[in-house]
């Protein structure tokens, strides 16, 4: 699986990357891709607030999170 979960907040958009184990930002207006966390266990499912955005590593099951 490629990305699995996909969340919009502010100007950015942020999803989860399965297969490479990423979580990534990306402006909405377009531009580069960015990995804010790398080397997580098939990461699923996103949610962002105003301070982080949080995940769950499927593989495992633990709740992650980084600061936006």
């Amino acid at each position: 699986l490629g990305p699995t979960a996909i969340r919009a907040h502010g100007s950015d958009l942020f999803w989860t990357n399965n297969l490479g184990g990423t979580i990534m930002r990306m402006p909405k207006v377009g531009g580069a891709a960015v990995a804010i966390a790398e080397a997580q266990n098939a990461p699923a499912g996103i949610a962002v607030d105003a301070a982080a955005v949080y995940w769950v590593n499927r593989d495992d099951g633990r709740v992650m999170g980084v600061a936006r």
